[in-house]
């Protein structure tokens, strides 16, 4: 259900607002939405009427040609307040950089030149990160520093979810598995779906997705 809901976001947003190129993510917070292309726009939105509140333009990157071009928009997620609004994007060099959208004020730019994939909010001034590595990475907002980061295993990652009640991380991973760990601490507390050999795509804490 939650794949036919995202699947008709997506036709919907790109239709009402006519993007000239792919959606990259869509995330939704009570009556406002948030939609991310690759061609380094997210579009905050009123809902359902599909109003566009707020255009961030990301700043442009330098390609491995020396050319100037928008960085495509990995991730994005709001806060628990909704007020603020992480975006993971496309850096030089086939790095990323993770930047903070806060209501009111300026886009800031959080952490350069990493390998994050994902970022979530874990609290409204702490964020869970995810690399590409395989690393869970938690990170203080206002404090600017890193509270821990682990390597959870030694496979490229695939994707985490936190729970809705923000104490619980799925981790997947090329290995197959769904890793659980504790948020505050990055501490692994569990294994799950031991039956699945192959790389996992995506997860939820309603739908599983994976290859084999």
């Amino acid at each position: 259900m939650r794949g036919l809901l995202l699947f008709f976001l997506l036709f919907l947003f790109s239709y009402a607002l006519k993007l000239e190129r792919a959606i990259t993510d869509i995330e939704v917070f009570n009556k406002e939405g948030a939609v991310s292309t690759e061609l380094g726009k997210v579009y905050l939105l009123s809902l359902p009427e599909l109003n566009v509140k707020k255009e961030i333009t990301l700043p442009s990157i330098t390609d491995f040609m020396g050319e100037k071009q928008r960085p495509k928009v990995f991730d994005i997620s709001f806060s628990p307040s909704g007020k603020k609004f992480l975006i993971v994007v496309e850096a030089n060099l086939g790095k990323r950089d993770l930047f903070l959208y806060e209501e009111g004020k300026k886009l800031i730019s959080l952490l350069k030149g990493t390998d994050i994939s994902r970022a979530e909010f874990l609290t409204e001034n702490r964020v869970i990160l995810a690399t590409i590595g395989n690393e869970v990475w938690l990170y203080d907002l206002k404090a600017k520093k890193t509270v821990y980061r682990y390597l959870v295993f030694r496979f490229v990652l695939s994707n985490m979810e936190l729970n809705r009640e923000k104490n619980l991380i799925a981790w997947g991973d090329e290995s197959g598995k769904v890793l659980f760990i504790n948020p505050e601490n990055g501490e692994l507390i569990g294994v799950g779906t031991e039956g699945n050999k192959d790389k996992i795509f995506s997860l939820s804490y309603r739908v599983l997705v994976g290859e084999g």
